[in-house]
């Protein structure tokens, strides 16, 4: 059995969400840091119990006051976004080698704006390139095209992706309401090698994308292994202003339309990282340990994976948009 990790984010069930902010309790010596805009910690998260679980579930919201001001210079203020961001403590020289398998797991609890794209997970780069760069990531909505000025749906707007490095899918489901959407990405840092897990509900994981190399199209992103931050997140990507010159609408932290009004919110769970160097990983999606049943309040066919989708050149994302 593969050993559970250190780098985890995985919620005490006596934890409050003040905690996030308390280094002295076992949720605060797990958290990095946190983005959440001008909003308080109980603005942009919830803990929830889960049935016959050991550890809560966190609501991750975001509003108009969810917007990342990273200085006192109002022109590097990311209006383009609505961004809650939570890092994990992550020691990424230690972890970022041999073989390790990242978990995540979502439950939708209401659908969301579809016309915008929405960043909920990733292993990032920010030091790679100029823009930063994602190892992978896991996106839902429509991902962002400068050209896409009316706010048209892609094809898999209502899909959970898996994408890689060059922003193309790897895997992809359909998203359904209430239903806990569970992913395995095992990283072979030395062959520079990706693969891929997923199942619903408490059901056990299963490969669905095989061994795949990582191959950056970008010839700035090398020798990236041992820098990266490990990302939980909700990040609403704008729509392209056409009023904006077409060159700079790539520029999506601090372009384009955000509508006002927003209340969103995705549930995050089953977040933890294996040392799968010298055996398989769990196929349990709670992992080593047993289960903490988080799926035993999901609706009937939580056990279906109808309408996903396997593939690694399915979509190719133009490369217009910036990560960061």
């Amino acid at each position: 059995m593969a050993a559970l990790f250190e780098a985890h984010y995985r919620v005490p069930l006596n934890a409050k969400v003040a905690d996030i902010d308390n280094p002295g309790s076992a949720l605060g010596k797990l958290t990095q840091f946190k983005i959440i805009g001008s909003n308080t910690a109980n603005d942009a998260y919830e803990f929830q119990k889960t049935p016959n679980g050991k550890f809560q579930s966190i609501t991750f919201k975001i509003n108009d006051n969810s917007i990342f001001k990273p200085d006192k210079n109002p022109k590097n203020d990311q209006v383009g976004f609505r961004r809650n961001d939570l890092l994990p403590k992550y020691d990424a020289k230690a972890i970022e080698t041999k073989k390790r398998t990242y978990h995540h797991s979502f439950i939708f609890k209401k659908d969301l704006d579809k016309k915008h794209g929405y960043l909920l997970a990733s292993v990032e780069f920010p030091k790679a390139c100029q823009d930063g760069a994602h190892l992978y990531d896991l996106h839902y909505g429509t991902p962002f095209k400068s050209e896409n000025v009316q706010g048209t749906l892609s094809p898999d707007a209502n899909k959970i992706k898996l994408r890689d490095i060059n922003f193309q899918t790897l895997f992809s489901v359909d998203m359904v309401i209430g239903q806990v959407f569970n992913f395995a990405i095992e990283i072979d840092w030395d062959k520079k090698q990706l693969r891929a897990f997923h199942s619903v509900g408490d059901e056990k994981l299963v490969e669905v994308v095989k061994t795949t190399p990582i191959t950056p199209k970008n010839a700035k992103v090398v020798n990236f292994a041992g820098t990266g931050e490990w990302h939980l997140q909700m990040i609403k990507e704008p729509l392209p202003n056409p009023k904006d010159p077409e060159k700079e609408r790539s520029d999506v932290p601090h372009k384009g339309i955000q509508e006002k009004g927003i209340k969103e919110e995705i549930i995050q769970l089953r977040n933890f990282i294996e040392d799968t160097s010298t055996a398989p990983g769990s196929t349990d999606p709670d992992g080593p340990g047993g289960s903490t049943s988080a799926g035993s309040s999901a609706p009937a066919g939580a056990g279906s994976t109808a309408g996903a989708t396997s593939t690694t050149t399915a979509i190719k994302n133009n490369g217009k948009n910036k990560r960061r």
